[in-house]
């Protein structure tokens, strides 16, 4: 989609610098004690709600370089010291939501950002192109910052089932157009069942678009 990775460029050159996570910001801690800096941070255990990356307020922290795991003391909101630990992982960079979505949502260009997470902590078959999530929707709630996987996430639908639909025929020098219903789903470039109105035949047409469907002339001839 190259309309999208403009998009994901157009924005990234207006955009505010992204809020960095608790794993990151304890990387660049890290970094500066010997971690590697193509390395994430992997956290055993919880981290407390409200924890914000770009404020932390680390206490103290020691790191074990050859071990690559790591001990720290993060200062909360309310003054109390909070103990976490853990251990520098191989790398890498994951898009994730800046929002929550409800399902129909369009995932828009700034709804995307990418944060540095552990390799062991990303779910096998997540998506690691913003391509594969920008003008997209939802096809459930979805939360932010977390890894998403293309089930999540659908073409829009611009054919419904049940709907009426133009089926159009073209070859050199010929359109034709017939009415037709829509016997499944489908977003922009996918194939749905559609039957002919008048010959209550289904044939299988390309969506180009709300509201019609192509048909291809093999399926023509079939029709």
């Amino acid at each position: 989609m190259k309309i999208a990775a403009f998009l994901i460029a157009a924005f990234a050159a207006v955009a505010p610098a992204a809020a960095l996570t608790v794993e990151e910001a304890l990387l660049d801690q890290l970094i500066a004690k010997g971690a590697p800096e193509d390395g994430a941070v992997a956290i055993v255990g919880r981290v407390p709600t409200g924890l914000d990356g770009d404020t932390l307020d680390v206490a103290r922290l020691d790191y074990n370089v050859e071990t690559g795991r790591f001990v720290a003391q993060v200062r909360l909101a309310s003054g109390r010291l909070f103990g976490m630990q853990g251990k520098i992982d191989d790398g890498t960079d994951v898009p994730v939501l800046t929002r929550a979505l409800k399902t129909g949502d369009i995932v828009a260009p700034d709804d995307v950002m990418f944060v540095r997470m552990a390799v062991s902590r990303v779910p096998r078959g997540s998506v690691s192109d913003a391509d594969r999530l920008i003008g997209f929707s939802a096809k459930r709630q979805l939360r932010a910052g977390l890894p998403l996987r293309e089930s999540d996430v659908q073409k829009p639908l611009v054919v419904r089932k049940g709907d009426a639909v133009t089926m159009v025929f073209r070859a050199p020098g010929i359109e034709l157009t017939s009415r037709g219903r829509a016997m499944t789903n489908g977003g922009v470039g996918d194939t749905v069942a559609v039957v002919n109105a008048q010959s209550l035949k289904q044939i299988d047409a390309v969506v180009p678009g709300a509201g019609t469907v192509n048909v291809s002339r093999d399926a023509a001839a079939v029709n």
